[in-house]
């Protein structure tokens, strides 16, 4: 019976090696404004991406709809991601950088993930609950292992399925799968994969980019501040307190001699 089951999860794992996975996530920001955003997998890789800038509303129910719309219209989101499992790294596009936007990489931090025994049904799979803390927020997700692929949205990897939905316990974070394409057929987006080979070469560090980022931040927060009459009392949270990332693994280790 043992015998079986690994023979059952080997088939498993190799049917969907040989298929392309495209999800639509909706995305809800702060229980407020809602956002699609896309994930394409192959084995051995993936891109995440939105499509029109960082208020656009689009929503076109499912992945082909999103790349039809990619190609047409040539509108590239903030939201771009990709991944390589060979390596280990992924590659992020960073707008809040000044003077110009940046790619980042960085070797993803295995996420401590811990699964529970409690389960539910997201577009017909049945989905197990898990939870872990990664960069100062605790995120609860539902992930289907009947899809045995360790991806999900943003950078939230490294369960034995595909994520279907996440949020951070704070609520101002939330994504769900809408939709979900599975093809060996699947158009891969060849718009991104073009900018991550273009700009893979001259990608910087997330640990360098991070810093520019606070700096662009604390400059954004004291022109804001500037605005009001002087003598205005302002609290003062971090200033990552909103960001997806509020702290990092790297900000915890001692400094070397």
């Amino acid at each position: 019976m043992k015998c079986l089951f690994f023979l059952l999860l080997f088939f498993s794992n190799f049917i969907y090696s040989q298929n392309r996975v495209g999800v639509e996530y909706q995305f809800v920001f702060n229980n407020d404004d809602k956002f699609s955003e896309y994930l394409f997998i192959e084995d051995g890789f993936s891109y995440y991406f939105g499509v029109g800038g960082i208020y656009d509303h689009f929503d076109k129910t499912d992945y082909k709809s999103a790349l039809t719309e990619l190609n047409e219209n040539k509108d590239l989101g903030t939201v771009r991601l990709f991944y390589s499992a060979n390596t280990g790294k992924l590659f992020e596009y960073k707008v809040a950088v000044k003077p110009k936007p940046l790619l980042a990489w960085e070797l993803l931090p295995k996420i401590p993930w811990k699964i529970d025994a409690d389960h539910k049904e997201i577009l017909g799979y049945d989905c197990q609950k898990a939870s872990c803390i990664f960069r100062g927020r605790t995120y609860i997700v539902w992930f289907a292992q009947d899809i045995p692929v360790s991806e999900g949205p943003w950078k939230l990897k490294g369960l034995p399925g595909l994520v279907l939905e996440a949020r951070d316990v704070e609520g101002q974070y939330n994504y769900l799968a809408k939709s979900i394409i599975i093809s060996s057929d699947l158009e891969e987006p060849i718009i991104e994969k073009e900018y991550f080979d273009k700009e893979i070469p001259n990608s910087k560090n997330l640990k360098e980019v991070i810093l520019l980022e606070n700096k662009y931040l604390n400059g954004r927060r004291s022109e804001i501040m500037a605005s009001y009459p002087s003598g205005t009392v302002f609290q003062n949270p971090p200033i990552r307190n909103s960001s997806k990332e509020t702290e990092f693994e790297w900000e915890n280790e001692p400094e070397k001699p």
